[in-house]
């Protein structure tokens, strides 16, 4: 429909001109509610907003000097007494966290928690600044429709919180090699610097979920949906760290033209021993559903997984030989991931 060389923010800029241009009353109230409806949740939802301040000291190797690392991103509050959440990537290993609000408090933050899977970090200062607001967690289990608009509400560098509207252009279980334990959300609002660990909203001024990733290559942003992050949240204000289960299987995904997604899940390997096994499934399994819904994809497989915790039993219901049976898994505790790969956080641009 545009050119490809357009960036996302000019496409959806583009987008709202043809509706606007289409000369009939109801594309000029349509557009004109739409903005209304933006400066609503902008007004309503960026007291919650704050940027993030994490330095550490560390050897300069060209000098053989110490020299100070800075990152600067986005964090936003989740409760009454000063809780934040962020990007685990701003504060890992860092000796000192701030939290700005309203450009001039400063605050020290003390990190409660990470968790470096889903790149979600909690914060907490010792109470809610004056006139700030919370973000409430959503806990819809169903993901938003690709095609909504959004908003997200960022503090870039040394601005105060800015709203830029996107569209949700797609629900991704990966970005390249890196998986994620539950299906997120792609965006084409493109990342800035200062954008991490950011909060989305809908048109409704509902919370969608907090920006984790950014695909350099189409200008996007990643986000990890609402009800995930509180799932996150939960664990970090229980124990400080992200608990994961697995049931130690492997799957494939196969064509079935006779389920909605065309494919079917397909077990292709079961650990010895491990809880898979020890339930009773089989390689050449058919797992067609949890008791979160049907299974048509590895997604749907992760999701189960990521919202049952360890020590709990997922019930499976898996076709074997023609015939459905009922499984259900008891879900152990996976090992952490190494701690080498968290992403890496943007450093604060220097000033020549």
């Amino acid at each position: 429909m545009f050119p490809a060389a357009y960036s996302p923010a000019a496409r959806t800029a583009l987008l709202l001109l043809t509706f606007l241009s289409a000369g009939s009353s109801f594309a000029q109230t349509g557009i004109y509610d739409l903005q209304r409806r933006v400066v609503e949740v902008f007004s309503s939802q960026s007291n919650s907003v704050v940027r993030i301040k994490a330095q550490r000291e560390e050897l300069n190797p060209a000098e053989n000097e110490p020299r100070l690392r800075l990152t600067i991103g986005s964090g936003f509050f989740v409760s009454k007494e000063g809780h934040v959440l962020t990007n685990s990537s701003l504060v890992y290993q860092m000796d000192k966290v701030l939290v700005e609000y309203r450009q001039g408090l400063e605050v020290n933050a003390k990190v409660v928690g990470l968790d470096l899977i889903s790149n979600i970090a909690l914060l907490k200062l010792e109470k809610l600044p004056d006139k700030a607001t919370f973000v409430q967690l959503d806990d819809s289990p169903k993901l938003p429709d690709v095609g909504i608009f959004s908003i997200a509400i960022t503090c870039p560098l040394q601005f105060a919180p800015s709203p830029t509207m996107g569209i949700v252009t797609g629900h991704e279980s990966s970005i390249g090699r890196r998986p994620f334990p539950t299906p997120i959300l792609r965006t084409n609002i493109p990342a800035l610097p200062g954008d991490s660990g950011s909060p989305l909203f809908g048109l409704d001024g509902r919370f969608l979920g907090i920006n984790v990733a950014s695909i350099k290559e189409i200008r996007a942003t990643c986000v990890f949906p609402a009800r995930a992050t509180k799932r996150i949240l939960d664990d970090l204000l229980l124990s400080g760290k992200a608990e994961y289960g697995t049931i130690e299987l492997k799957v494939k995904e196969e064509k079935n033209l006779g389920t909605a997604s065309g494919n079917r899940l397909i077990v292709s390997s079961v650990i010895p021993n491990g809880p898979a096994a020890k339930a009773g499934l089989q390689n050449g399994d058919w797992i067609k559903s949890s008791i979160y819904g049907p299974i048509l994809s590895l997604g749907d497989l992760q999701t189960a997984l990521f919202y049952t915790r360890p020590g709990q039993l997922l019930k499976l219901t898996v076709e074997r030989n023609g015939e459905s049976s009922e499984f259900s898994v008891p879900v152990q505790a996976r090992l952490p991931r190494s701690t080498g790969s968290v992403p890496k956080a943007p450093a604060v641009p220097q000033s020549p």
